[in-house]
């Protein structure tokens, strides 16, 4: 019985994953990470005097890894918190 109702649980977690689909502002925060990435590797090869500076280019490097790393760290934290090993995955 006990492991019907952790079936449930999983069940009903997942389809909760289902209905909460990507929104605008996930769209655009990676597309501008994307962004400052590709831009960021372009002035790189160019020899771009803007971006000689290591400290320029440890922002320009750092804040697209920051936006989409923070948000999985959130989540990681949630789970360890609440001691949540559903998800796990091998």
């Amino acid at each position: 019985m006990d492991t019907n109702q952790t079936e449930c649980k999983t069940c009903i977690k997942k389809s909760e994953e289902i209905q909460n689909p990507v929104t605008r502002a996930d769209i655009i925060e990676a597309a501008l990470s994307f962004i400052m990435l590709v831009s960021g590797m372009v002035m790189h090869f160019r020899g771009t005097a803007f971006f000689q500076n290591p400290h320029i280019q440890l922002v320009w490097y750092g804040v697209p890894f920051a936006v989409i790393i923070f948000p999985v760290l959130k989540d990681a934290w949630h789970l360890i918190k609440n001691k949540d090993s559903s998800t796990k995955s091998y």
